[in-house]
């Protein structure tokens, strides 16, 4: 099965070549940011926008983490694979967390599918590779280290992926990364804090809390008096006429 897979891609390299799928060149008919950016609002809540916005300028990643459909505009005029999977859609490094699994362990994962739909498998890692590099920028790393980084990036997808190819479908659906275990083998004093591990249980609940303000205490009860545009009280919101 590894061999006829193989010799598929082997194909379709010859009729895409890694050249040409990473080469992008804007299109003489594509629309300006901004205006993508207005169009992509449609269906957003209307008071939201202007706090959206006002995020997204905070930096180049920030923009970056909020303009998935800018790319994926940009990306779909490009040389492609030919191969179409379920694509995360924003697959930035922020979109990768920790999450419980039913058996009480922590893994790490894709945690935010918002924006999946079916696309080109070399969407996502582009996506990927852009953020980290981005990241690096907006941290003050030197060019040199975010290069680096990226490369080693993409050389890891490639050798995990060359592993996954070679295994079978029910060791593939079994496997996870364990962040109890990534802690534990981490060259890092840092991760590997007492505790650490246990500071993403409580993540969930900490951002539900930290964003709610005007907690009041009534006989038997309390609640949240909201924090709006962010937060609001279901009690508070009017009944449709």
């Amino acid at each position: 099965m590894f061999q006829d897979k193989y010799n598929v891609g082997k194909k379709l390299r010859s009729k895409f070549p890694r050249s040409k799928i990473g080469f992008w060149k804007p299109d003489k008919k594509r629309p300006s940011a901004l205006d993508m950016i207005k169009k992509s609002n449609y269906d957003r809540l209307p008071e939201l926008v202007p706090v959206r916005h006002f995020r997204m300028k905070a930096s180049p990643f920030a923009f970056y983490r909020g303009t998935a459909s800018l790319m994926a505009r940009d990306l779909a005029k490009t040389t492609s694979s030919g191969i179409v999977v379920q694509v995360c859609g924003d697959c930035h490094l922020m979109n990768f967390g920790g999450f419980g699994t039913p058996e009480r362990h922590i893994i790490m994962d894709v945690n935010d599918f918002d924006e999946t739909l079916p696309g080109q498998w070399e969407w996502d890692l582009k996506r990927l590779a852009v953020s980290f590099e981005l990241a690096f920028r907006d941290k003050g790393f030197v060019s040199r280290d975010a290069t680096d980084v990226v490369i080693k990036l993409v050389n890891a997808y490639r050798d995990s992926m060359l592993e996954f190819s070679r295994m079978n479908f029910l060791d593939l659906w079994y496997m996870k990364f364990d962040l109890e275990v990534m802690a534990k083998n981490a060259r890092s004093a840092e991760v590997r804090q007492p505790g650490g591990d246990h500071s993403t249980r409580r993540s969930g609940a900490g951002r539900v809390g930290g964003t709610c303000s005007g907690v009041t205490n009534c006989p038997g009860e309390s609640h949240s008096s909201g924090e709006a545009p962010m937060v609001s009280c279901i009690r508070l919101l009017k009944p449709a006429d």
